[in-house]
């Protein structure tokens, strides 16, 4: 039995998969970049107009404390919730290009942010509220890997390589 075709063609084999393989990559990278930098587009403006919701929100918080009235605090709730439909109209422009976990996140806010409007002053809607947006943001900058780059960056920063003549000189110190 003759083992040098065998070989050659199981080499074959394998240099063809890989071909094909690298085909398939080179292909739908441009698409996943396209997609990842529409989806940043997106977290970007959807953030933006959920600060807009989180400052105008503590805003009427602040005015609860003071007792303004029943009357004023349901204006200054009018007021946040139309603050929440730009942020709403931003969730639903992008919310094609957005994983589900996400979108879920984005629509159950609705939900407890009228909870939490609707609160006591007592209950301290504003520490609430706080929470539900450092929840988002946090789940936002894990989707996105935000605290991974940011880290490798700063590795990369802190590990410049030095000069022995540099350290000697003492004008480099870390």
């Amino acid at each position: 039995m003759d083992w040098i075709p065998i070989i050659s063609l199981i080499g074959g084999f394998i240099i063809a998969g890989m071909g094909i393989y690298l085909t398939f990559k080179a292909r739908t990278e441009p698409y996943r970049q396209t997609l990842y930098s529409k989806q940043l587009d997106g977290y970007v403006e959807i953030v933006n107009a959920l600060i807009d919701v989180y400052k105008t929100a503590h805003g009427v918080f602040f005015a609860k404390g003071l007792k303004l009235g029943k009357e004023a605090e349901s204006e200054l709730s009018s007021i946040v919730m139309n603050k929440y439909s730009a942020f709403e109209h931003k969730h639903k422009k992008w919310v094609v290009v957005l994983p589900k976990e996400m979108n879920v996140l984005f629509a159950n806010f609705r939900k407890d942010l009228e909870k939490i409007l609707n609160l006591p002053f007592k209950n301290n809607p504003g520490k609430l509220f706080r929470d539900v947006y450092i929840e988002i943001i946090a789940k936002t900058r894990k989707v996105i890997g935000t605290d991974p780059l940011v880290e490798e960056t700063l590795r990369l920063i802190t590990e410049v390589p030095v000069s022995e003549e540099a350290k000697k000189s003492g004008k480099f110190k870390r």
